[in-house]
């Protein structure tokens, strides 16, 4: 015998409406209907794909606390910008070194506080999230329920002859009045269709904005690792600096030279190994200008305009590519500037230019006196061409991850032969760069490694001098 069960409640057998007990061919199957189709409303509200626990009341002061507390932490962080700028025009002494470095910590304090607090906002969506779902697929549930007993119902009615339907009620207008009811549950059936198919377009919609949210709530951990980092990196340069100068302007001049002077070194060693690389550039396979984007935020690259005073330009070049004035003084041993440096105060977010894969990264300052790149990151283009971000304070990518427009690589810094924060950015014919290991160009060409950097195997980013390209000829301006 064939049972039904509503709500955990059994329905004695449709299969012979005649004996069934309580449950009859009259009026009684029609008050049965009547019960399953009030009984398949309970839960037919549409549940929105992001409801909330809270009222809309709670929400919405919830919101505006947040937005006030954010507005604050905006404001101090754009208020350390503004000194940083200020003071990166100044004369390098000691006392505006420190006062930097404080300016910076202070600067990725803050920073660090606005993530912590978009975290907990979004972590909290996301659980809003996991309930919506809960429920939206208990509805679902409900609804297939309701709309299996309604069918099997509506095949029960459809299996008597109208002779049999007038002799069980004994008049004509008992049987209208279960047809008209029956009229109202196929409407029924109908609507509980069509929720059913909102409901299941809503669970679809809430699943992929919780992937979405997922995947911003992983962004904002790595950022957040990487301004911690970087904050870190700040501290520990403010305490050697304090160590090495002993707070004395002379010997903070005199560091300043000693970085200069490893610098011109580390530049010479550098061309060197270009020199032994061979490479021949076929220009055809060069992509057009602006297939790269800067690789700052939109808002700060609009800020550049406040330092073109200072810089001559409103890009926040402070170093271009190739034979410079700076590089014919001496600079870069006079063979040219392989890149263009870019202003960026300490912990500035430093983007991919482009989608792509990490070919590596390395620090050089895990090599000790080795005044090299620092923290950097090296990535392949689909276009055929490289890109090189150096003298990070912090890495937030691995080596082989697929990485888009406007991904987070890092924060900016002063790691390497950098005498300051900023970020070195070069680009390459893809075919013409190579990451080794600085000593074994020397092994390899039977020579003993004479420098810091490959006397301790540092690994870098070495490239063919012809492999060398202009990065504002691929930058979109």
């Amino acid at each position: 015998m064939q049972q039904i069960f509503w709500k955990g409640i059994p329905v004695q057998s449709l299969d012979n409406p005649r004996e069934s007990g309580w449950y009859t061919f009259g009026m009684h199957k029609v008050q049965l209907l009547r019960l399953v189709l009030a009984g398949a409303g309970v839960c037919l509200a549409v549940i929105p794909a992001a409801a909330f626990l809270a009222t809309a009341d709670d929400i919405k002061q919830q919101i505006e606390e947040k937005q006030k507390t954010l507005q604050e932490i905006e404001s101090d962080i754009a208020r350390f910008e503004a000194q940083l700028r200020e003071i990166a025009d100044q004369r390098e002494t000691l006392a505006n070194a420190f006062y930097a470095l404080r300016l910076s910590e202070q600067k990725l304090e803050a920073e660090i506080m606005r993530t912590s607090r978009e975290l907990a906002s979004l972590r909290q969506e996301i659980a809003n999230l996991d309930t919506s779902i809960a429920s939206t697929t208990d509805s679902i549930a409900t609804l297939r329920e309701a709309v299996g007993i309604l069918l099997r119902l509506l095949q029960q009615l459809g299996d008597t002859s109208a002779i049999e339907a007038i002799l069980s009620r004994g008049s004509l207008s008992a049987l209208w009045e279960e047809n008209d009811s029956v009229a109202q549950v196929q409407q029924g059936l109908r609507t509980r269709i069509r929720l059913l198919e909102e409901q299941k377009r809503h669970l679809a919609e809430a699943r992929d904005d919780r992937s979405r949210r997922a995947q911003q709530l992983a962004e904002l951990l790595a950022q957040k690792e990487a301004e911690e980092v970087s904050l870190a990196q700040a501290r520990r340069e403010r305490e050697q600096l304090l160590n090495q100068t002993k707070n004395e302007e002379t010997a903070y001049q005199a560091l300043l030279a000693q970085k200069k002077a490893a610098r011109e070194a580390i530049e010479a060693e550098m061309n060197d190994l270009a020199q032994q690389l061979s490479f021949l550039l076929d220009p055809t396979k060069l992509p057009q200008q602006g297939v790269l984007h800067f690789p700052f935020e939109p808002l700060y690259v609009s800020k550049c305009a406040e330092w073109k005073s200072a810089l001559g330009n409103d890009m926040c070049i402070t170093q271009y590519f190739g034979d410079t004035p700076f590089a014919k003084s001496g600079a870069y041993n006079g063979k040219g500037h392989n890149g263009i440096d870019f202003r960026a105060p300490l912990g500035t977010k430093i983007y991919s230019a482009g989608s792509g894969v990490v070919r590596a990264t390395g620090d050089t300052d895990q090599v000790r006196g080795c005044y090299s790149y620092g923290k950097w990151v090296l990535i392949d283009h689909p276009t055929g061409i490289s890109t090189l971000y150096a003298h990070l304070s912090s890495i937030a990518v691995r080596t082989g991850q697929t990485v888009f427009d406007q991904t987070l690589i890092g924060l900016s810094g002063s790691t390497g032969y950098s005498t300051g924060p900023h970020l070195h950015f070069s680009v390459f014919a893809s075919e013409g760069v190579q990451v080794r290991n600085m000593g074994d160009f020397y092994r390899d060409a039977g020579r003993n490694p004479t420098t810091p950097c490959s006397r301790g195997g540092a690994v870098v980013p070495v490239a063919a001098l012809s492999a060398y390209l202009n990065p504002l000829d691929f930058l979109a301006r």
